[in-house]
């Protein structure tokens, strides 16, 4: 649904915009703070955690090939590894990709 994707995107890019704002205000903040600290470099690793959970919560997105099935055509046929291949195909362009 078109409404539904604008609404997404929108929704993206009110996020980044916040973040390309705030982010370097608090972690040069952060960066500061830290200059004369016993570990200079937590700020870094206070961000490789933040990254850490962010990729976490990126597994549990759906794959790319788990598109509608009214919006897209799929069909599947098997490989020689016992693996199948799937290739989705919509007025635009076609996908393929193995499960």
């Amino acid at each position: 649904r078109p409404e539904m994707v604008g609404r997404a995107l929108g929704a993206v890019n009110g996020v980044k915009s916040l973040t390309e704002g705030v982010g370097p205000l608090v972690f040069g903040t952060l960066l500061t703070m830290s200059e004369k600290d016993k570990f200079p470099g937590w700020p870094y690793f206070l961000a490789a955690i933040m990254v850490a959970f962010a990729y976490q919560a990126c597994r549990a997105l759906p794959d790319d090939c788990e598109n509608y099935t009214s919006d897209f055509y799929i069909q599947t046929t098997p490989t020689r590894n016992g693996q199948h291949k799937v290739v989705v195909t919509s007025m635009l362009e076609e996908e393929s990709c193995s499960l």
